[in-house]
């Protein structure tokens, strides 16, 4: 299953997030962090803040801040929320191949994206942020260029 470039920055947001409860972080530290474009993040916490995940402070000293709740959510719930989960236009009832409606690829693929979700839901957000050091210190490395 492939996520797209705004569920990874999404997660990422959450998790960032969540390794920092109850402060208040800006989006362009979770930018620089993670080595994104700042209008990017930007724009995807501000989707964040609509679903409810975020809370979103102005002034000064504003910024992000995980919301209530948010952490004990499941991950595939989240997912579900950021993410089109349809693999193929035939299942959303478009594209123009001939054997739809008796091919059962969708059903596999129905079923491998329910695995997928199911798979995601057996972890919250405060699990994959529980070695906060850990995480922190990854994050604190300086960007190794490849090529």
């Amino acid at each position: 299953m492939h996520l797209t470039q705004q569920t990874d920055v999404a997660l990422r947001i959450l998790l960032y997030l969540a390794m920092h409860r109850e402060q208040v972080v800006s989006s362009s530290e979770i930018s620089r962090r993670f080595h994104l474009s700042q209008e990017h993040t930007a724009k995807v916490a501000k989707l964040l803040v609509k679903e409810g995940l975020v809370e979103s402070r102005r002034g000064r000293f504003g910024g992000l801040l995980l919301a209530s709740g948010a952490a004990e959510q499941r991950v595939g719930q989240m997912v579900q929320r950021l993410e089109p989960l349809v693999p193929l236009p035939c299942m959303e009832g478009q594209g123009s191949c001939p054997i739809t409606g008796g091919c059962l690829l969708q059903d596999a693929l129905h079923e491998a994206t329910r695995a997928f979700i199911e798979t995601l839901d057996r972890y919250t957000l405060e699990d994959l942020a529980q070695d906060r050091p850990r995480l922190l210190r990854l994050l604190a490395r300086p960007r190794q260029l490849t090529g």
